[in-house]
């Protein structure tokens, strides 16, 4: 009978005995050690406990929970947990943070919807989207009335043709493209403003005055360049609509959709007319052409086809990785230049990516070497070389000599270097 009531007596106690255990970190510039000397409290129940030597601690838990945990050490940014009764006999491991460790800091920057590109050479203004929501409705010829540097004037009151004047010069001095590809040319140019829809174009950029050879021998008095929405960054799937009291009505669907990590397609569909007869003035002629228009076009966009691209300096290797590129190389002339190489390795740091090194163009084994282990030393493991031959002078039979002595040497070297490694 007696051992039926100590046991009894344990399980009414247990619950009182419960302990909280664990150890308390912290963490300054990377490095994480354990706390001596942290307290730690309970706010409601007022129960307390300090950190050892290994940070670590024991705290008991009373029976009305939830509570909160309070955790300080000098030094150490404070930290609050929650302790609840399924937290009872459990590890915990806290971290508190260094006062000197600064918070986080956002930057945010709200871009214009009309801006001028101080980087370049020439005057370009570019207009976002949030520059073509401004108008109600829209399509292309529309897309300018809010900018004051291009002006679309009719030019056919029977039709409805349009043109675009830029610096007062008449439409076929200035270059239309889309996507930086000629684009409005000869016949369409008269109707082809009307033809693409504002919900379709990203931007569209404004360049004054005569153009460079790039863009060809149209831009006399300027170019306009649109570009379109993306298939892997425009909307799922949008929905437009408009009308007016004057008898004019349009819809607009954009629908995007990525297929993989390679394809996606974007759906782009738009359809408008006016449909009312206006004549304000009783002449018996209408004051605005009836007619209808539909478009619709389907973009398909594909990444990651794989593409090497020789780098020469610490710019290159940044753009080309940022690009996605899969192979490097190494041309000849930038493995003579050790300082050019050391760059190219400081630049590939943590990043594992195959480079393919040219001998130099001169013969000079240490060089190609040298080259070898500057990148191998950067952490580059997947290196090859190629042997293209060197540059002598006054050589009848051959552009490059193969001299191949040292090849031969170079591959002996590399792989008593690895083998020792």
């Amino acid at each position: 009978m007696k051992k039926y009531i100590f046991g009894a007596f344990l399980l009414i106690c247990l619950p009182t005995i419960a302990q909280l255990k664990g150890v308390v970190i912290g963490a300054t510039d990377g490095n994480r050690t354990p706390l001596y000397g942290a307290k730690l409290k309970l706010l409601t129940n007022g129960s307390t406990a300090s950190t050892g030597e290994d940070g670590t601690f024991e705290l008991v838990l009373p029976k009305e929970l939830p509570d909160t945990l309070v955790v300080k050490a000098n030094g150490f940014l404070p930290d609050t947990i929650p302790v609840s009764k399924d937290d009872r006999f459990i590890s915990m491991q806290i971290t508190l943070y260094s006062e000197k460790m600064l918070p986080e800091v956002v930057i945010e920057m709200k871009r214009q919807t009309h801006s001028i590109a101080r980087m370049k050479t020439l005057h370009v203004e570019e207009l976002t989207s949030g520059e073509l929501r401004k108008a109600a409705c829209c399509n292309l010829s529309e897309s300018f009335e809010t900018n004051a540097s291009v002006d679309v004037n009719i030019t056919d009151a029977v039709s409805g043709a349009k043109k675009i004047q830029l610096m007062g010069l008449d439409g076929v001095y200035t270059q239309i493209q889309m996507e930086n590809i000629p684009f409005l040319r000869g016949l369409e140019s008269s109707f082809g403003l009307t033809s693409i829809p504002g919900t379709w174009i990203e931007s569209i950029q404004i360049t004054k005055g005569t153009g460079t050879v790039v863009n060809g021998f149209e831009s006399m008095a300027g170019l306009v360049n649109l570009e379109l929405k993306k298939p892997s960054e425009m909307e799922r799937f949008f929905v437009n609509g408009y009308g007016n009291i004057f008898g004019r009505a349009e819809v607009n669907l954009n629908a995007g959709q990525i297929i993989n990590s390679k394809w996606s397609t974007g759906t782009l569909a738009h359809a408008s007319g006016m449909f009312g007869e206006m004549d304000n003035n009783g002449d018996g002629f209408r004051d605005t052409p009836k007619g209808n228009t539909y478009a619709f076009m389907n973009r398909w966009a594909f990444q990651g086809l794989p593409f090497a691209v020789e780098v020469a300096n610490t710019k290159h290797a940044e753009i080309a990785l940022k690009e996605g590129a899969n192979v490097l190389w190494i041309g000849a002339r930038t493995t003579v230049n050790p300082f050019a190489v050391q760059e190219i390795a400081d630049a590939l740091k943590g990043v594992n990516i195959p480079v393919m090194i040219k001998n130099p163009v001169n013969p000079d084994l240490n060089l190609w070497i040298g080259a070898f282990e500057r990148l191998q030393h950067a952490g580059i493991t997947d290196l090859v070389a190629i042997h293209r031959g060197f540059s002598v002078y006054k050589h009848e039979v051959y552009r490059n000599v193969p001299n191949w002595e040292i090849p031969i040497a170079f591959k002996t070297r590399i792989t008593k270097c690895a083998s020792d490694l």
